[in-house]
C-alpha cells in the first residue's frame, strides 16, 4: 500500500489512526503538554513523513538498478 502510486486515503486515515491508539496506550501524557488532537496531528506528520521517507528510498534503489543494468553512471 506505501508504495502504490496514489495511496487510498482511507487506508492512510486507518494506519494513523492504529498508530494513535498505540501511542496513547503506551505514553502517558499530561494533560498540559498535548492535546489529545494535538498527539494525532503529530502521529500524523510522523507516519507521512516516515512513508515519504521510505517510497524515496525505494525509488533511489530502482533507479540504482535500472542504471547498473544499462551501465549507466548516477
Amino acid at each position: 500500500m506505501i508504495y502504490d502510486e496514489y495511496p487510498d486515503k482511507l487506508q492512510l486515515c486507518l494506519m494513523c489512526r492504529r498508530a494513535y491508539e498505540q501511542v496513547m496506550k503506551q505514553e502517558k501524557w499530561e494533560k498540559e503538554t498535548y492535546t489529545p488532537e494535538q498527539i494525532r496531528e503529530i502521529v500524523e506528520i510522523l507516519m507521512y513523513q516516515e512513508l515519504m521517507e521510505r517510497r524515496g528510498k525505494g525509488r533511489r534503489q530502482q533507479e540504482k538498478t535500472v542504471a547498473s543494468c544499462t551501465g549507466l553512471v548516477l
